[in-house]
């Protein structure tokens, strides 16, 4: 038989693990996209310019952010949020979940 592609009627908040949901903490934010895809290429380009902090795609509501943590104490977040703007030009912030 031939086959095709399935579709799901499950909300995308369904069929993402948990891990893909920004859960409560302190993070750093580097960008929001409508889009995985987007947010995904904009990594892909980061890192392709030397990112070496490790930032990962976030589902927060309808965006998906760019993310470094969570961090545990403020002054972590504040550090990181210093590294990456000097890393990356992206008026990086510190995000409270």
């Amino acid at each position: 038989g031939v086959t095709g592609v399935q579709t799901c009627a499950l909300p995308i908040s369904a069929v993402l693990p948990a891990s893909e949901t920004l859960s409560a903490g302190r993070y750093v934010q580097l960008g929001a996209y409508q889009s995985r895809e987007g947010a995904e290429a904009a990594l892909s380009r980061l890192r392709a310019n030397g990112l070496s902090e490790t930032v990962m795609v976030r589902r927060d509501g309808a965006l998906h952010k760019l993310v470094a943590g969570p961090y545990a104490h403020p002054a972590d977040a504040q550090a990181a949020q210093r590294r990456l703007r000097a890393a990356t030009g992206i008026e990086a912030f510190v995000l409270l979940r």
